[in-house]
């Protein structure tokens, strides 16, 4: 936008009034049209302002990702990345670099879910590991990063992630059940690959 220009948005109503509406104006969950112009430019966000502005689109995400609308929610979470940035914050401030390098393990834990609940089990992996790079004994991204390379059929660093989970929490069901499936599917893999070589030795 140029200043003096006159647009209109749509804004979804986690970015609105939500589920409390505007009484009497406008009704709960409402979408909402906004008549915007652009008076000036202003600086830009400060690291608190762009903490805030990433939460706030991680829980608009989070609305998409309970509804089952894995594009918007998968694009809310990486929209939050960019607010914030995929590099570690050097702010000065101690208590700002945490949040932000909590945030983003966070966002890619949510961004991995989405792809695993697309099917997409290589790119789930792949974030998961990104958030392992950051913080290397998370829980979440270890299950989820086990749970989708059981799926890759890629068995053994399955278990790598999987067995010191069960060691450090063996009363955690999700964890057992993916050990349960790790197991199952590597048997599975194995007798196929067995009939796929007797099948073949036979036909020499």
């Amino acid at each position: 936008m140029r200043v003096g220009e006159v647009s209109r948005y749509m804004f979804d109503p986690c970015y609105a009034f939500r589920e409390n509406g505007y009484p009497p104006l406008v009704p709960p969950e409402a979408v909402v049209e906004y008549e915007i112009e652009l008076l000036s430019f202003v600086n830009e966000m400060t690291d608190a302002e762009k903490l805030m502005d990433a939460k706030a689109k991680k829980e608009c995400a989070n609305g998409k990702f309970k509804a089952q609308e894995w594009a918007e929610a998968r694009q809310g979470y990486k929209d939050a990345l960019r607010v914030i940035g995929k590099r570690a914050w050097r702010t000065g401030k101690p208590e700002l670099d945490e949040e932000q390098s909590a945030l983003r393990v966070q966002l890619l834990n949510n961004v991995a879910a989405v792809y695993f609940q697309e099917g997409d089990m290589k790119l789930a992996a792949e974030h998961c590991s990104e958030a392992l790079a950051l913080d290397p004994k998370n829980a979440r991204a270890l299950l989820r990063r086990g749970r989708a390379l059981v799926a890759l059929n890629e068995f053994e660093a399955a278990q790598a992630d999987l067995l010191p989970l069960l060691d450090a929490d063996p009363d955690n069901p999700d964890v057992h059940r993916a050990v349960d499936l790790l197991q199952q599917s590597r048997t599975r893999h194995c007798e196929k690959e067995k009939q796929m070589w007797g099948k073949a030795l036979a036909a020499m």
